[in-house]
């Protein structure tokens, strides 16, 4: 008797970590399509700002190229994360550059559509920020379960493997 309450509460047990690990999986992969879901919402201003941006300022062909390039990356389903983060930095990076040398250009600055596009540009990504920190810590908590025991056994058992922190580059 006893050792079937043994197997029984041992059961459970197991059971409720292997239900913890659905559930942190779960979220890690909510929160990253909330992050895609954030960079397409973000994105899909490029190329109109891109657009005014260029008329008042004369940017480069290429450079417009290049920008709109790694925006296809960051939105692509079939891109791995690595290059994802890649692509976000340096699009982030080009974009920062060409915000600051706006300010050079007074009749661009008071444009009414660069001034609602360049808002929700800057609002988009404090709100990428806040979901790539979520998602890194939940990633953080997740990692930590696959090697801590006894949840490391069942991760095994479901065959769970780590993922990747989204680390950004800092922008000034």
């Amino acid at each position: 008797m006893l050792l079937l309450l043994i197997l029984v509460v041992s059961s459970f047990v197991l059971l409720g970590m292997a239900v913890i690990l659905i559930r942190k999986q779960y979220r890690t992969k909510q929160l990253f399509a909330s992050i895609n879901d954030l960079q397409s919402q973000r994105n899909e201003l490029l190329p109109e700002l891109l657009e005014i941006m260029n008329q008042e300022m004369g940017m480069e062909e290429g450079q417009k190229k290049t920008m709109l390039n790694h925006r296809t990356k960051t939105l692509a389903r079939n891109v791995d994360i690595e290059e994802k983060i890649i692509a976000e930095n340096e699009l982030n990076r080009m974009m920062e550059s060409l915000l600051d040398k706006s300010i050079h250009y007074p009749d661009l600055r008071s444009e009414a559509d660069y001034i609602r596009l360049s808002e929700s540009w800057n609002q988009n990504n404090e709100n990428l920020i806040k979901a790539r920190n979520s998602y890194n810590q939940l990633v953080k908590d997740y990692n930590y379960a696959l090697k801590s025991f006894p949840t490391n056994v069942i991760a095994k058992l479901l065959q769970y493997k780590q993922k990747s922190i989204f680390e950004m580059q800092e922008l000034s």
